[in-house]
């Protein structure tokens, strides 16, 4: 099952002031109970 957010999810959570920022964390996509959850994953 294929859809938009699929594709385009990191300009829903790279987003500020409607422009792309620099982040040193990725994220990463993980299902849980059906639903897709973004997890921060700092690199620390």
């Amino acid at each position: 099952m294929t859809d938009a957010s699929d594709v385009r999810v990191d300009e829903t959570v790279v987003r500020q002031d409607n422009r792309p920022v620099e982040v040193d964390y990725t994220y990463t996509e993980t299902w849980k109970n059906g639903f897709k959850t973004l997890v921060k994953s700092s690199n620390d």
